[in-house]
């Protein structure tokens, strides 16, 4: 995977202003608005895979905050009866399709590079089935 494919998908978030990207977006009281704090995607390192010394590190917390709104992009949030569900309305821009493809490549690709390593720590013995749990 090359790492610009990367930087590319997550920046491409970066045309929705509900990533947080103005002065209001911490006070915000909107349901739908995330602070992504896309502008420091150039700051990490993707090269190098989440590790458990580097769990709590910048890198690790931007990614899983960032897989965390992949996620919630899978649930349905209703408005407050003083928002509108316009076509420029926050609502549609949380789940515009147009970058569905988008966060179903970078889900995938978070996941890996978040937790790849709990393969080597977690050791699983014999055989799982139903009946023996």
């Amino acid at each position: 995977m090359k790492m610009n494919q990367i930087i590319h998908a997550i920046e491409s978030l970066n045309k929705f202003p509900i990533f947080g990207q103005h002065q209001d977006s911490l006070t915000s009281k909107n349901v739908w608005e995330r602070v992504l704090r896309l502008q420091t995607v150039h700051d990490i390192d993707f090269e190098k895979s989440v590790t458990p010394d580097t769990v709590l590190d910048y890198k690790s917390l931007f990614s899983n905050r960032l897989l965390t709104y992949l996620y919630e992009r899978d649930f349905i949030f209703l408005p407050h009866e003083k928002y509108t569900l316009t076509r420029a309305s926050e609502y549609k821009h949380f789940y515009d399709l147009e970058i569905d493809e988008n966060c179903a490549f970078l889900k995938k690709w978070l996941e890996k590079y978040c937790f790849g390593f709990l393969e080597q720590q977690i050791d699983v013995h014999g055989k799982w089935t139903k009946k023996n749990l």
